[in-house]
């Protein structure tokens, strides 16, 4: 998927240079107004996999050969991906993720922020289990509720976690440093091995360890 979203990138980068200016001078606001940049982060991923959720449904996968991805997400993926891209275009000392930014002196709001949805999913849970009776299929109703959360928890907890780091930012060298180079490559050939590995010891019986 992210190999495919840089193809699309860069070809869209070929079509129009300034395509991601629009998210690059929301990040530019975001500087000052996180709150403002996760507002609107919120209303696209929403929309985008309510609609995906109620069309494809959560059981339904694209695959090709050893790859496969949830067909609902895939738009929620794309957008993470390309609102990622709209802030690192430009910018970026005077972005949403410059260290001295409103979001890197944030506190307690972003987890508040995260718990919230995420309490409210599992409250769904348990209407879902002692209250409906565990249905094959769903009211759309509570469909449409939880896919709400589950965007809402997926947008706080990315701003909380980067809320922290931010926070936390300490200058000098650090034993990860020389691997910052090649993260990108790490990070594209690492999938095939652990899909490999993961097929190679599907039909392997390994006896259950007998200590707790």
């Amino acid at each position: 998927m992210l190999l495919s979203f840089d193809l699309t990138a860069s070809l869209l980068y070929r079509l129009s240079p300034r395509m991601l200016e629009p998210i690059n001078r929301l990040s530019v606001r975001g500087f000052d107004k996180p709150l403002d940049f996760f507002l609107v982060m919120f209303a696209v991923t929403t929309v985008l996999y309510v609609t995906s959720q109620l069309y494809f449904g959560s059981n339904r996968w694209f695959e090709f050969g050893p790859f496969s991805v949830q067909a609902s997400r895939i738009l929620l993926y794309a957008s993470y991906f390309f609102i990622g891209a709209g802030i690192g275009s430009a910018n970026f000392e005077r972005g949403l993720l410059s260290a001295s930014g409103q979001l890197a002196k944030s506190g307690w709001g972003w987890i508040v922020a995260t718990l919230i949805p995420y309490c409210l999913m599992w409250l769904l849970i348990y209407i879902k289990r002692e209250i409906l009776g565990n249905p094959g299929a769903l009211p759309l109703w509570y469909q449409v509720c939880y896919d709400v959360c589950f965007a809402a928890f997926s947008a706080a907890i990315l701003f909380a976690i980067l809320a922290f780091f931010l926070r936390f930012k300490r200058s000098g060298w650090s034993v990860l440093d020389p691997m910052q180079k090649d993260a990108y490559g790490i990070f594209l050939v690492h999938y095939a091995f652990a899909l490999w590995i993961q097929y190679l010891l599907f039909n392997v019986d390994l006896p259950r360890s007998s200590r707790c």
